[in-house]
């Protein structure tokens, strides 16, 4: 993987994000289960890339619940459990059952590290958990996530509203025209800017999603050689000038919040149908399907297959006539796997590389 001196604008300031996965866990008759074999005779394990992600998704419920900044550790943890226990019809199913395995490993990182975490305190957190049942959003509701974004939108709706962004004086606008332009462009989730930089001519970009061989590697680059000096310098303006944004609010999705907001009512003011901040993720991979192939279109994505690109993301149609001028790294290329070729439905067949 590759390293550089950016810190992280969002754990470095908090120090219950860096315990460590090889630290010793609390004792054994705190947690039975955690010795127990399922019903195949294996031991279910964690690995330590699930074990961040549920750290960051207890920060991030710590942050939502409203939290009293004076409580202790286990104060603050009873109360995200009660807050969790009363969010019926919020969230899926499967949601619920990630967050609650979120606060599982919550209770047995502070039964660790607590000097006053004694038998009865963590039963009391387990039971309460376990008899946290926040009912599932019905699934005949609207869709929160994904299913309702704008998976493309028109180069026409894009210039109106960065254009209606650039004559604000807000720093939060500011920040948004240089995520529509170059979101655009490169296709980084939103949380990826975080950890991105430019390093010669090449825009190192740690994947966000590597967990059960999701991503194509760890990081994947992509070449900026025909992008222009001057477009290139103004990329990496934007990049610091989010980062130190991000690294300000200390959390990130009270800044993704703020930022998507923003756009929200700027579309709205301006009559322009919605674009999320993902959206611009779906835009920059329908127009990538004109002019690369599909195995560079998985690299730029940082997808460890072709095929999520083309089941999952918006079409080849939809794509601006409007050449990127950039392209992932052979390197990074060269680590997608192929799949069969007649996997998509809007004739993007184009053969692999």
């Amino acid at each position: 993987m590759q390293s550089h001196a950016h810190s992280d604008p969002i754990s470095k300031r908090d120090a219950w994000s860096t315990r460590s996965s090889g630290e010793t866990p609390a004792p054994d008759r705190f947690f039975p289960l955690r010795t127990r074999s399922d019903a195949c005779g294996l031991t279910p394990t964690r690995q330590p890339s699930t074990l961040a992600d549920y750290r960051t998704e207890y920060r991030q419920l710590i942050e939502r619940s409203n939290p009293d900044t004076d409580a202790g550790d286990f104060s603050r943890l009873s109360n995200v459990i009660l807050w969790f226990s009363r969010q019926d019809g919020v969230w899926s199913a499967a949601t619920i059952r990630k967050y609650r395995a979120s606060l599982r490993l919550a209770i047995e990182d502070w039964a660790t590290a607590a000097p006053d975490a004694d038998e009865i305190r963590v039963w009391r957190l387990q039971s309460d958990l376990d008899h946290a049942t926040p009912a599932p959003r019905d699934k005949k509701s609207p869709p929160q996530t994904s299913a309702k974004k704008r998976l493309k939108f028109t180069q026409s709706e894009h210039e109106v509203v960065a254009t209606y962004l650039a004559s604000t004086k807000s720093s939060t606008s500011h920040l948004l025209v240089g995520l529509l332009a170059f979101g655009v462009r490169f296709g980084l989730r939103p949380h990826e800017w975080l950890y991105a930089y430019c390093r010669d001519n090449v825009l190192v970009v740690r994947c966000a999603k590597r967990t059960n061989g999701r991503g194509v590697a760890d990081t994947r680059l992509i070449d900026l050689s025909d992008m222009g000096a001057a477009r290139r310098r103004e990329l990496s303006r934007f990049i610091h000038s989010f980062q130190n944004a991000a690294a300000r609010e200390a959390v990130w999705q009270r800044f993704y919040e703020r930022l998507s907001k923003s756009l929200a009512r700027a579309c709205e003011k301006l009559d322009v149908p919605k674009i999320c901040l993902y959206s611009l993720r779906h835009q920059a991979i329908a127009t990538a399907k004109r002019y690369m192939t599909r195995a560079e279109v998985a690299a730029l994505a940082g997808h460890a297959t072709v095929a999520t690109a083309a089941r999952h993301y918006a079409r080849r149609s939809g794509g601006w006539r409007v050449d990127p001028r950039i392209r992932p790294s052979p390197s990074t290329v060269a680590r997608v796997k192929p799949c069969a070729p007649a996997i998509a439905s809007d004739g993007w067949s184009r053969p692999l590389r």
